[in-house]
């Protein structure tokens, strides 16, 4: 973890802090690793489609932040992969040019950190391959910024395709888009 933070000390960004806390789930032990924002430093919100004048990162300004920083370059090519892949899918998604698609305060720390960190420590921990079982995608409707939506929501079912999933009978939203861009990339 302190190798970790000192990798993501290297970004240019605020307002957030890493912890790696016991949970016990299903009588089983183990570490979840946990990004808190402030969101009296950082804003809010996770992404958003808009005019320029929204505030927020653009795909650019993450580009530079991730790219600028010293860190590793495998780890730093691959966040910078999944970022372009998740930019275009929700520019996709929201028929925009990628250019428009906008991530709030909060979500662009939270996604800079869990995507950036997910890499660094795979890194770190010198893990070449991960494996999963099929992704349970949750079924049902969620609220969202853009109203009522289907689950999976259109940038998760999107970054789903041609990765196996099953359907485990949990309602709302099990998977997120950074789950499945983590998971696939």
């Amino acid at each position: 973890l302190d190798a970790l933070k000192e990798h993501l000390g290297k970004l240019d960004l605020a307002g957030y802090d890493i912890t790696l806390e016991p949970v016990v789930k299903c009588g089983v032990t183990a570490k979840q690793f946990r990004v808190k924002t402030h969101p009296a430093q950082s804003g809010g919100g996770a992404h958003h489609i808009g005019s320029p004048a929204t505030h927020g990162r653009s795909l650019k300004t993450i580009e530079r932040i991730i790219g600028e920083a010293q860190i590793p370059p495998r780890p730093r090519e691959r966040a910078l992969k999944a970022f372009r892949r998740l930019g275009a899918v929700e520019a996709g998604v929201h028929g925009v040019p990628v250019e428009s698609v906008h991530f709030h305060e909060i979500g662009a720390i939270d996604s800079i950190v869990d995507i950036t960190g997910y890499f660094l420590a795979l890194e770190l921990m010198d893990i070449e391959r991960v494996v999963s079982s099929p992704l349970p995608p949750g079924k049902g409707f969620v609220q969202t910024a853009h109203g009522r939506m289907p689950v999976p929501a259109p940038a998760t079912a999107k970054l789903l395709e041609g990765i196996p999933v099953a359907d485990n009978g949990m309602e709302g939203e099990i998977l997120t888009p950074t789950g499945v861009l983590l998971l696939s990339e």
